[in-house]
């Protein structure tokens, strides 16, 4: 896992998905931002969703040209883990489409979450990753500062 930096009290981390999973389970609120640029595994993804869903995100976010499938996919799997837990509802809040730029993405993170009522808002953590072999952090970081240095988002 690699700190990519924070905004007030959101700390942007970078992490490997296929290595570093389990170490989601540590954090209390968490935002997963999955970026999608390529064709994926749907049962290895699903797999992996449902192993998320169990850490307990707060919010689960997916950008990238398979954002809206990434985003369906997680909440099918949520649906799939609630009838198999037996559960009524699991309360996590999702998003994702197509055409959010990770600039954008990035932004909703920090200032545009929808963070539950019992949400640590002094210790918010963004856990980005990717399910591709494209490590991201390097540009994450160059947003970071922009988005420190009073950028906004176009409407």
């Amino acid at each position: 896992m690699k700190s990519i930096g924070k905004h007030f009290n959101t700390e942007l981390i970078y992490f490997d998905l296929k290595s570093e999973l389990k170490s989601l389970q540590k954090y209390y609120t968490w935002i997963l931002l999955l970026i999608g640029n390529s064709e994926y595994d749907k049962k290895y993804l699903s797999n992996v969703f449902e192993k998320c869903i169990l850490f307990g995100p707060s919010e689960f976010r997916s950008q990238g040209i398979m954002g809206e499938n990434l985003h369906l996919l997680f909440d099918m799997t949520m649906v799939d883990l609630e009838d198999k837990t037996n559960q009524s509802f699991i309360n996590i809040n999702t998003t994702g489409d197509n055409e959010t730029n990770l600039e954008n993405a990035i932004w909703e993170c920090i200032f545009a979450n929808l963070l539950p009522d019992d949400a640590d808002l002094e210790n918010v953590k963004v856990l980005i990753s990717t399910y591709d072999d494209v490590d991201y952090s390097e540009n994450i970081k160059s947003i970071l500062d922009k988005i420190s240095s009073g950028w906004i988002p176009e409407q």
